[in-house]
């Protein structure tokens, strides 16, 4: 049969199928289903087991079941099953308390001593001891060394080779080791070719474990001292860490250079409004050459009288009026003193008497407006005598006040 299927793997019509276990007709999407139900499923396992009663553990009662593990009779017994049960031990014969069934002894101590040992005699130093290995042949350490040289000694000597004894094997073994590794020398250990020994690095001195197999000729890997190569990953890290920090540094300075070109390159000679000085600046905005002239310029801009002028000169400068008028006062005629000033504690600028100041010749209060023509230099005492009056030649070029 040839059935259309979606993305999912669902037929996209339903088809007809008769149940294999009661027989009745239902609609699936799936072609390979068998049974109508979970019901029949379950019968058609069950289908040739036989029935049997047993007693639950929780309640008493007897009950019905084709399940071999069956041992509560609901749901509601096995859930009010006791956790722990009441055990007793193998070995001595305690009650203890475990979850599982499993369970046989009440300690680590009772289990050990359920674990067989057997009487064994050593054939070095000839004593009896316990173990539990069938085959054990040595009661110690020491006897399995001292074992190991009788056998070599008698094994040797008995297939007549020229290396006799354990002293000419080791000088033997030392040779070979010594002209096949240079960088390492022997220290001890040597027994046969299948035991340890003791190496000394000649670089560091440092004395390390190897096999004895390493001297055959199969062996084509080299030997490294287990120091020099912590030293060396060491010294590898040292250098990494030396790089990342000079590279860092030649960063920067490439950066400072890239910098440095930039604002070379965005140089632009301009003249101070203020005093008029020639001045580097890299902003196109700059007009003042310092802090001085620009504190100056914004006094001047901010002066409230200058706002009711029609015409405002804003060049006009106290630097520049000095430079006209040879820093002489209009008024007295006497030369004004640009150091006759104070600044108090609190940072206030205190102008002397001596200090030169802007005079307006035609007031601003009566129509004067703010013009090189209308301006001359003047102390600030002459001017604060001046005020809002005229000045103006008399006789023998005296300069007088109209009041």
């Amino acid at each position: 049969m040839n059935y259309e299927y979606d993305i999912t793997g669902k037929l996209v019509n339903p088809i007809i199928i008769k149940c294999a276990q009661c027989g009745d007709e239902f609609e699936s999407y799936y072609p390979t289903t068998k049974y109508c139900s979970a019901k029949c499923r379950n019968k058609s396992r069950y289908k040739d087991t036989e029935v049997t009663i047993k007693e639950c553990l929780v309640c008493g009662k007897k009950f019905e079941t084709k399940y071999v593990r069956a041992k509560y009779c609901s749901k509601y017994c096995a859930n009010r099953r006791p956790r722990e049960l009441n055990l007793t031990c193998q070995t001595c014969g305690k009650e203890f308390i475990s979850p599982s069934n499993q369970t046989k002894y009440c300690s680590s101590k009772c289990r050990k001593k359920e674990v067989k040992t057997y009487k064994n005699i050593c054939r070095n130093c000839g004593e009896t001891f316990i173990s539990e290995k069938y085959k054990k042949v040595y009661c110690s350490d020491e006897c399995l060394t001292e074992g190991k040289r009788k056998v070599g000694q008698t094994s040797y000597k008995a297939k007549g080779n020229q290396y006799g004894g354990v002293e000419k094997r080791e000088k033997a073994f030392k040779k070979k080791f010594e002209k096949r590794y240079t960088q390492f020398k022997y220290h001890s250990g040597f027994i046969d070719i299948d035991s340890d020994f003791n190496m000394e690095c000649k670089v560091c001195g440092h004395i390390q474990t190897r096999n004895a197999q390493k001297v055959r000729p199969s062996r084509h890997k080299g030997l490294v001292c287990d120091n020099c190569f912590k030293l060396l990953q060491k010294r590898r890290c040292l250098i990494n860490v030396l790089n990342k920090r000079i590279n860092k540094i030649i960063r920067e300075i490439e950066k400072d250079k890239r910098s440095r070109e930039k604002e070379e390159s965005r140089k632009i000679i301009k003249k101070c409004i203020e005093c008029g000085k020639e001045f580097v600046t890299t902003k196109k905005k700059v007009v003042c050459c310092s802090k001085e002239c620009t504190k100056k310029r914004a006094n001047n801009h901010k002066d409230r009288r200058l706002r009711s002028c029609k015409n405002v000169d804003w060049s006009i400068t106290l630097s520049k009026l000095i430079k006209r008028d040879k820093n002489v006062c209009h008024i007295c005629g006497g030369k004004c003193d640009k150091k006759d000033y104070t600044i108090n504690d609190d940072g206030h600028f205190i102008v002397g008497g001596g200090y030169p100041s802007i005079d307006h010749l035609v007031p601003i209060s009566k129509g004067g407006q703010h013009v090189w023509e209308n301006i001359k230099l003047a102390h600030c005492y002459c001017n604060t005598i001046k005020r809002d009056s005229e000045v103006y030649e008399g006789l023998n070029n005296q300069l007088v006040l109209a009041i």
